[in-house]
């Protein structure tokens, strides 16, 4: 859309308006005039039809002409627009210049706007009909023949602009208009044939291009002239109508099928959102409104001021009150229309606080990020809302509206430094992308979003840990089970059998009795064992003789077949930390050091445990640098043992070797 385009659509709507409110003015003007008696083929209500067509025509003429200025039915609605102002502005100044003795001038011209102008909207309909919604008639022959229906209207409308007075208005002689002629014309009397039936010719080939378009049309093609199809099928009903019945009846039908026509166009457009064009609404809304509204304020104020005052006091007394209160009702009509098709833009503080009800109100989990993205898209008219979060398995998307083929704009959701996803959105119909302030506003909304989105994923992180702690204490138990039923049960049960026969060779065969207690020692020692694995396994004893850095010391203080050298960097002293929490140090240090004998072919490993805010271990080697480590058992049972004490893990490969780090809650942080 260029900007002379766009100017040029909202002069000739300005135009429009302006002479259609010039011509009710003087419609109130003219009150009490007999102009049925002098011009007996108008029609009693034909000057509001002209206004509020000028009006109807405006709205698809300034949406399509100023978004698409190529396409050529969007300015010629805005050429009817203006055939429907000058016919009621012309026929006005007729009036009150030849019943009302006022001295204006231009009552021939009047008369001749007025004779033609309804009927410039006949080939504007005529295009559409051939033309809409893309600008492109049908291929092949039927399609250039199609072009031949306009023509053949605009030439019926041609001899219309030439036709005598007496032939449009019923104009007899010794009438007050008697002496008033055709300006081309001049002669009353000129033999030329009438352009009716070249008008009905054309509107029927018209609606009959239409028809065929929609018969050979499918899928949103054909759903887009639907409309237009059902009112071209009525067309020659219509046509049969205007010839057919009296003048003014035959209007009347007439320009109801134009309406509805507008009306059609208007939905298609708006609907389908063809040329990108909804949000033009607005201010075209705010500024007909408002016409309308300073018209009628007008009319009732002048009418009330006259009980009191004269025509000339009360007319400047609705003057003075419709003045003072345009610019508030300018106002009024703007945040409505604005609340309308922006929804609460304009009141961000509104907006931010629903936000932050929603964050805090709404159920957790993806319920609340639904219910989030539905409150941003209801709020701010949005046909598509969308929070994404990223690194999360499976992934979490919760998304309000339907995305449609327009670009999606995205807002990232931040919480402490840490990215938690992205805010999804798509500008609304009729936009190519989002105004500076929405993008200004949702940025903050994504802000005060990101608040939610933490929450929600440490929600969704603590189900998730009860539900891993609950399956790491069944497979425990599991284990503990098996253990016990296929080792500890079967030794012992074995070691009674050989009890009760080595006591029943007692008193006869010593020797063999001897035999079978020494077994049965063995046995129980073989259970002793499993006894203290089981127990070790548990929780390892040597932590409650020794604590966390003694038993490390003991159990590190073995030599290595590869000759690495283990040191610890740690105090004596520890802060005090639960049990869980030292067992837990105590096997990611043990694992973290298996792994470096097994895997890294390093020398030394230095093992580095302080305690402040939190309990942090560090386990560095000095092997050789890889690109990258490969999760295995160990890594992951690292990192699940330093998750379910609520810590953090961290582990891969470092410029001087591989470093493992811990950090973990000290009891005084769990209270």
């Amino acid at each position: 859309m260029s900007r002379a385009s766009a100017r040029s659509a909202a002069v000739l709507a300005g135009v429009a308006g302006t002479i259609a409110t010039a011509a009710a003015g003087l419609r109130i003007w003219n009150e009490g005039l007999n102009v049925r008696g002098a011009l007996p083929d108008v029609t009693g209500g034909a000057w509001a039809i002209d206004v509020l067509g000028a009006i109807a025509w405006c709205l698809p003429g300034v949406l399509i002409a100023r978004r698409r200025p190529d396409l050529v039915f969007g300015w010629l609605a805005l050429v009817a627009a203006l055939g429907h102002g000058l016919a009621a502005l012309g026929l006005q100044v007729a009036v009150a210049r030849q019943l009302g003795d006022h001295d204006l001038p231009g009552v021939a011209w009047g008369l001749w706007c007025a004779s033609w102008g309804p009927a410039v909207e006949l080939p504007v309909l005529a295009v559409i009909y051939v033309l809409f919604p893309d600008g492109r008639r049908m291929v092949g022959r039927l399609g250039r023949l199609s072009l031949l229906a306009p023509i053949i209207v605009a030439a019926g409308l041609l001899l219309e602009m030439l036709a005598p007075f007496s032939d449009s208005f019923g104009i007899t002689d010794g009438g007050p208009f008697a002496g008033v002629h055709n300006p081309l014309t001049g002669d009353r009397s000129t033999q030329l044939p009438p352009g009716v039936p070249l008008i009905a010719v054309g509107m029927i080939l018209a609606s009959a291009a239409v028809l065929w378009r929609w018969h050979r049309a499918s899928g949103d093609a054909r759903t887009e002239l639907h409309g237009l199809a059902f009112l071209a099928a009525l067309a020659p009903l219509v046509v049969v109508a205007v010839v057919a019945l009296p003048a003014r009846y035959g209007f009347a039908v007439g320009e109801i099928e134009t309406f509805l026509e507008i009306a059609v166009i208007t939905a298609v457009v708006l609907r389908y959102q063809l040329f990108g064009i909804e949000v033009a609404l607005r201010r075209f809304a705010v500024y007909t409104t408002l016409i309308f509204a300073v018209a009628i304020g007008h009319a009732a104020i002048a009418a009330v001021a006259t009980s009191f005052a004269s025509d000339d006091t009360a007319a400047t007394i609705a003057t003075i009150v419709v003045a003072l209160g345009v610019l508030p009702a300018r106002d009024l009509l703007n945040r409505a229309v604005n609340r309308l098709l922006y929804g609460s833009r304009d009141d961000p503080i509104a907006v931010l606080a629903a936000v932050s009800r929603t964050s805090t109100s709404a159920d957790e989990g993806a319920d609340l990020l639904r219910q989030l993205a539905l409150n941003v898209a209801t709020m701010l008219r949005l046909p598509f809302v969308a929070i994404q979060v990223v690194g999360d398995e499976p992934a979490l998307v919760a998304e309000a509206g339907e995305r449609n083929g327009q670009a999606v704009r995205e807002f990232a959701l931040v919480h402490r430094g840490e990215p938690l996803g992205v805010l999804l959105t798509q500008p609304r119909h009729g936009e190519t992308d989002l105004p500076t302030r929405d993008a200004s506003l949702l940025e903050q909304i994504a802000t005060q979003a990101s608040i939610a989105v933490a929450a929600t994923l440490m929600s969704i992180d603590v189900q998730r840990s009860r539900e891993r702690l609950v399956v790491a204490v069944e497979d425990e138990r599991r284990r503990l089970r098996r253990d016990l039923h296929d080792g500890l049960g079967p030794n012992l049960t074995a070691a009674t059998f050989r009890l009760d026969t080595a006591r029943a060779l007692l008193a006869s065969r010593i020797e063999e009795a001897d035999e079978l207690i020494g077994a049965v020692r063995a046995d129980v020692a073989a259970a002793l064992n499993d006894i203290r694995r089981l127990v070790y396994d548990l929780r390892p004893p040597a932590l409650d003789d020794l604590g966390l850095i003694g038993a490390l010391r003991r159990q590190l203080d073995v030599p290595s077949h590869n000759g690495l050298q283990v040191t610890i960097d740690a105090s004596d002293t520890m802060p005090l930390m639960s049990a869980a929490v030292e067992v837990a140090a105590y096997r990611i240090v043990i694992e973290a050091v298996t792994n470096v004998r097994r895997h890294s072919g390093a020398s030394s490993c230095r093992v580095s445990i302080r305690g402040d805010d939190q309990l942090r271990i560090e386990v560095c080697d000095d092997g050789p640098v890889a690109d990258t480590w490969t999760a295995g058992v160990g890594l992951t049972a690292m990192s699940e043992r330093a998750t379910e004490v609520g810590g953090t893990f961290t582990a891969g490969p470092t410029p001087y070797g591989g470093r493992v780090e811990a950090a973990l809650p000290l009891a005084g942080a769990l209270r």
